[in-house]
């Protein structure tokens, strides 16, 4: 009895969720036999391409945190985007400042949250990508939570303005302060960002805020411990 395309697609998503650390080509042709070997490749191709599986070095597939979104909603569990949403609007609501949370997607940072707070520094907002910046809090907490081999990539693309790899080691030593990040612009004079590194579903992310750097040293405590909070309230 031949297999729609679709259910052939829809087991191999359903075998991955119930492997955390993924399969490669061999492993899911052994536990999917019905599937034959020339159409497995062509639908592990097309998942990786839609969003929904990923690739790593290893050439391991697993699902993306889009398909494993899917597990939270069935279960009943909120979104990481609907988290982030309630964290980073009660942390710009908590500092009278604005704040946003970013994840790491596809070998981009995308805004997941954005809350400008009223009559301080407007903050990136949701839906946009962040740059891999060298004077970006956000942006270095992520790249230092990557590997060697991740961070050559996201230097190398398209949205970095970072030139190497020695360039990114000073920026990170020069903002990295005891598991958080603080920056000063140079493109926004006279603003700066804390944030706090985040891991959801395996990809890097940070919780951040956005403020007048007159205002960092005096509210640095207080930033600090809102931020490792939202850590806390995110990292899955």
């Amino acid at each position: 009895m031949s297999i729609p395309a679709l259910s052939r697609g829809l087991a191999i998503l359903e075998h991955l969720m119930g492997v955390r650390e993924g399969c490669t080509y061999t492993e899911l042709k052994g536990a999917l036999p019905l599937i034959p070997d020339a159409s497995l490749m062509r639908l592990l191709q097309s998942l990786v391409a839609s969003g929904h599986l990923t690739k790593d070095e290893a050439r391991r597939y697993t699902l993306s945190s889009r398909a494993k979104a899917w597990e939270g909603r069935l279960a009943g569990r909120k979104t990481f985007t609907e988290s982030a949403a309630e964290s980073v609007a009660r942390l710009s609501r908590d500092l009278a400042e604005s704040a946003a949370a970013a994840l790491l997607q596809e070998g981009h940072i995308r805004i997941l949250a954005s809350e400008s707070f009223p009559d301080s520094i407007t903050v990136i907002g949701k839906g946009s990508v962040l740059h891999f910046e060298s004077d970006h809090a956000a942006a270095l907490a992520i790249l230092h939570a990557m590997d060697r081999a991740a961070q050559k990539r996201a230097i190398a693309s398209e949205v970095s303005r970072i030139r190497n790899l020695a360039g990114l080691r000073k920026a990170i030593s020069a903002t990295h302060q005891h598991g958080i990040y603080v920056d000063r612009s140079t493109v926004r004079q006279g603003v700066s960002r804390v944030a706090a590194p985040l891991r959801v579903d395996g990809a890097p992310g940070a919780v951040f805020v956005c403020l007048p750097t007159v205002r960092v040293a005096t509210q640095i405590k207080r930033i600090r411990e809102r931020l490792l909070t939202c850590q806390d309230q995110l990292s899955r």
